[in-house]
């Protein structure tokens, strides 16, 4: 990204797609082979990823939620806050 406003822009809307999922209906799930599943909850022990489209100049981010230990790991790294939940952001594809 070339310059600090495209960064802040996707930033801004990484955290509100995220975390607020207004474009919820618009997502697709898929688990580590590439499959189709029915939704983020994973289920047994498999990891869910999700590709949602962001409102930032034609953007889909695919991610998946941040497990219990690297948030710990966050904690204890950072020296700043941390949230309790947490997202992945695999890749950024542009349309």
């Amino acid at each position: 990204m070339a310059n600090a406003e495209d960064r802040t822009g996707l930033a801004d809307a990484l955290r509100v797609q995220l975390v607020n999922r207004p474009a919820a209906s618009r997502e697709i799930f898929f688990d580590s082979t590439g499959r189709r599943v029915p939704s983020a909850d994973p289920g047994e022990s498999r990891t869910v990823y999700t590709a949602t489209p962001l409102s930032f100049e034609g953007y889909t981010a695919v991610h998946r939620a941040m497990t219990e230990e690297e948030l710990k790991r966050l904690k204890r790294e950072q020296s700043r806050p941390v949230t309790d939940y947490g997202f992945f952001v695999i890749d950024l594809l542009h349309a």
